[in-house]
């Protein structure tokens, strides 16, 4: 089993968990911004704060 092989295996569990995880609007959020690697490319994510979970990632 190489790296690819692992990524592909852990997209596609997080995609099945996307799938499952009920629809409902957070009454508080929280968002934030993440560099990811080197240089300047972010991701702004935005928290279900009650849940304790990431409600989007745009």
């Amino acid at each position: 089993m190489n790296w690819h092989h692992c990524w592909g295996v852990m997209e596609r569990a997080v995609e099945r968990g996307k799938e499952r995880k009920p629809h409902r609007i957070p009454e508080r959020i929280g968002v934030d911004e993440k560099s990811f690697a080197k240089g300047h490319r972010y991701e702004t994510l935005v928290y279900d704060i009650d849940a304790g979970t990431v409600s989007k990632q745009p």
